[in-house]
């Protein structure tokens, strides 16, 4: 649970100069897994897709007698950005502009990328590395139609609806490091063992032996080991009269090995 008081130097134009954050955590009565990681993630994401060129958070980690808050899935990005959109909706009423142009007015360009902030997130440096922010919400207008949608929203208002359409925009981090250690091992019997650092957490290092059945007795007929890391769905087809099996490696081991491996089944 947060509580915030947000506050912007704002141009005519709907520039944003600068931004500064103040607020309250209430992480219950301990601290668990997790640590300051709330904090620290709500501070250093808190400025997302916009330029925001001065910044500046403050957070109170407050112990009260609530149940802790413990690990969950994107501890800290959600409320960042829940009070970061609607202070780009103040904004823009504070102005009387439209608050899809106050966005765009301060997304971050794709010319301006990367673009690097003084900004620590869990170890890591912030960077926007890549993407067209102003692309992506021109094509996510135009999928819902959102011209259309006002006038629609405009209409059942004047009937006496209280309706109306919100935006938000959203970012994550991605990318982390340092790196992780692998090691590939070609046994004598052209089995191939990948070892790598990666914890299983869903990602298919179960499905690590591939083998060939015949269909009526359920024989076994043929296997091999498969590394941790490669594609949990192989892909099969025929060639030249014979049977592939095509199978994608990377992600943890890509610099130890970054390529296609095409079995031929015996």
């Amino acid at each position: 649970q947060q509580h915030h008081k947000i506050r912007a130097a704002v141009e005519a134009d709907g520039n944003v100069l600068a931004v500064d954050d103040e607020f309250y955590l209430d992480q219950g009565a301990y601290i668990r897994t997790h640590g300051t990681r709330v904090a620290n993630l709500t501070t250093g994401t808190l400025p997302g897709l916009y330029r925001f060129p001065v910044f500046r958070a403050t957070c109170h980690f407050r112990l009260t007698n609530k149940t802790p808050a413990a690990t969950y899935r994107s501890p800290g990005r959600f409320e960042g950005s829940f009070v970061r959109e609607r202070l780009m909706d103040a904004i823009a009423t504070e102005l009387g502009m439209d608050s899809i142009a106050v966005r765009r007015r301060n997304l971050i360009s794709k010319e301006e990328m990367p673009y690097a902030r003084k900004l620590d997130v869990l170890g890591d440096s912030v960077e926007q590395d890549t993407g067209d922010y102003a692309g992506l919400l021109d094509q996510a207008l135009a999928e819902v139609g959102w011209d259309e949608l006002q006038e629609g929203l405009k209409q059942r208002r004047a009937n006496g609806e209280l309706v109306g359409a919100g935006i938000s925009m959203y970012c994550d981090k991605s990318g982390l490091g340092p790196g992780d250690g692998s090691r590939i091992i070609v046994e004598p019997n052209g089995s191939v063992e990948v070892v790598t650092g990666g914890a299983s957490i869903g990602q298919g290092f179960e499905t690590n032996r591939l083998g060939v059945y015949d269909k009526l007795s359920g024989e076994e007929l043929w296997w091999m080991q498969l590394p941790a890391r490669f594609h949990a769905a192989p892909i099969t087809y025929m060639a030249g009269g014979k049977q592939y099996i095509v199978l994608a490696l990377g992600g943890g081991v890509s610099g130890a090995a970054e390529r296609l491996m095409a079995l031929t089944l015996p």
